[in-house]
């Protein structure tokens, strides 16, 4: 036995510490687990790496200029902004002129 290897599941009394792949960006597999977990809501999986979807090993909050759904984080479009971490959506930027002419971010 052993602990599962992190990014994989274990079923009890498994032999292989690699079991089963965790799954896809929207589950996580800490070190030991029995069994995937789902991503929290404006959360990403981790590590970030397209080449390691199926075995994630851990949950980390949105950054601020992103936004996550379903375990994935990207960044925010160009004309948009998130300016709080932990979003799943972002807003549209609005300007608006002052009396000199320059612009001011609402």
């Amino acid at each position: 036995g052993g602990l599962c290897t992190e990014g994989y599941y274990c079923e009890r009394g498994a032999t292989n510490s690699t079991q089963y792949e965790c799954g896809d960006e929207y589950f996580y597999c800490p070190i030991g687990s029995s069994k995937p977990r789902n991503v929290s809501r404006g959360f990403y999986t981790t590590p970030d790496d397209p080449t390691r979807n199926s075995t994630r090993t851990l949950q980390e909050k949105c950054p601020k200029g992103f936004y996550c759904s379903n375990g994935v984080r990207r960044m925010c479009p160009a004309g948009t902004y998130g300016n709080d971490t932990g979003l799943v959506g972002y807003s549209t930027i609005q300007y608006d002129h002052n009396m000199n002419g320059q612009s001011v971010l609402y």
